[in-house]
């Protein structure tokens, strides 16, 4: 019984989610804030924190297309520290919103802070997608920086995790 109630726990949220992305790509901002609040008022559950996770990813593309980078940030950063410790997909997506909204708003440090938390994660549960991203943008963040030899090495990386894979390995 305990864990069909997940199952559809899991099944709510998965619809949560997709409703909400479709609504955000064509929702006002207004709307949207008011909607953030809600949840932010509601994190304490397992369950609500997820939903703040899953929230916060698939409001990532509308703060970067609505230049609200710093709502999206707080927003990111409140429901990570609510998950903290939490090794999930959702919490990897969640940190690569937050660590490229925090390089769209040049706070190297911070967005290479969780961009590493990411890449851990990402290659502890062998997804390959997050790690590649974790490379790319700590790539972008030390050649922003002007660490041109990191730069480098990290994108050389990225290439030849990418070969690898080609290869059918």
């Amino acid at each position: 019984m305990e864990r069909e109630l997940g199952n559809v726990r899991g099944i709510a949220i998965s619809l949560f989610s997709l409703a909400l992305t479709l609504f955000v790509s064509q929702g006002d901002p207004a709307t949207v804030h008011s909607l953030l609040e809600e949840m932010e008022a509601g994190q304490n559950t397992e369950d609500r924190r997820e939903i703040a996770l899953r929230f916060g990813v698939a409001l990532w593309s509308f703060w970067i297309v609505h230049s609200h980078w710093s709502e999206g940030r707080t927003f990111l950063e409140r429901a990570l520290a609510a998950s903290e410790g939490v090794v999930t997909s959702v919490r990897a997506k969640a940190l690569e919103a937050a660590a490229s909204l925090a390089v769209y708003q040049i706070d190297h440090d911070r967005g290479e802070t969780l961009c590493r938390e990411n890449l851990a994660q990402c290659r502890d549960r062998g997804d390959t997608k997050g790690t590649a991203f974790s490379l790319s943008l700590l790539g972008t963040i030390a050649w922003q920086r002007g660490d041109f030899a990191v730069a480098r090495a990290l994108m050389e990386e990225l290439s030849l995790r990418r070969a690898w894979r080609w290869r059918g390995n």
